[in-house]
């Protein structure tokens, strides 16, 4: 669900920034554990699995595509 909700936040944020966006956002990052910090200041625990699979990307986008309407 907060996926949900910040999925749009983020894309009004790359079409007119501001601070307050920025401060919502890094707030629902840190608690989805965007970074190490975050998830040690949660006490997140990542688990590996030996069955577990391995994504990977196959073409990262640019910017322009990103955003293009």
């Amino acid at each position: 669900m907060r996926l949900g909700i910040l999925a749009p936040l983020v894309e009004r944020y790359a079409l007119r920034p501001s601070a307050s966006a920025l401060s919502e956002i890094r707030q629902n990052e840190e608690r989805l554990g965007a970074t190490v910090v975050d998830r040690m200041r949660a006490r997140m625990i990542v688990e590996e699995s030996e069955d577990a699979q391995v994504l990977s990307l196959v073409k990262k986008p640019s910017a322009a595509e990103l955003f293009e309407d």
